[in-house]
């Protein structure tokens, strides 16, 4: 098993803002404290892939939330705090509304697509 340790001191938090819901599935922002813009996506799948792009570039970056850039217009919101990768598969924590705003583990990336699979299917 390959396991990749992503920060101790300050691992990244990916704020998932979901602003609606089409054809294709839920569709919104990435939001990172390392990133000056917001990063769009549609469809879970597409979200799950720009998360571990994102990941991968958090590694010696520097740390400051951009909060302006969060869409005011949302319908779900999710808090994933990346803990690290095994197999190639983001593994962490991720909090909102679909977990009754506390904290489940998730140990892939499907698992964390089913979890924000919820928001899609609420509404």
């Amino acid at each position: 098993m390959r396991s990749e340790k992503m920060q101790d001191q300050n691992p990244p938090t990916i704020l998932v803002c979901v602003q609606g819901k089409d054809e294709h599935g839920i569709y919104g922002m990435l939001v990172c404290p390392y990133r000056r813009e917001p990063e769009e996506f549609f469809g879970l799948g597409e979200m799950i892939l720009k998360m571990d792009d994102l990941c991968s570039q958090a590694l010696g970056s520097s740390f400051q939330w951009n909060l302006q850039a969060l869409p005011s217009g949302r319908r779900g919101f999710l808090e994933v705090l990346v803990r690290g990768r095994m197999n190639g598969s983001l593994q962490g924590l991720v909090r909102g509304q679909v977990t009754g705003d506390r904290f489940v583990g998730f140990k892939s990336a499907l698992e964390l697509m089913h979890i924000a699979g919820r928001i899609e299917a609420d509404g």
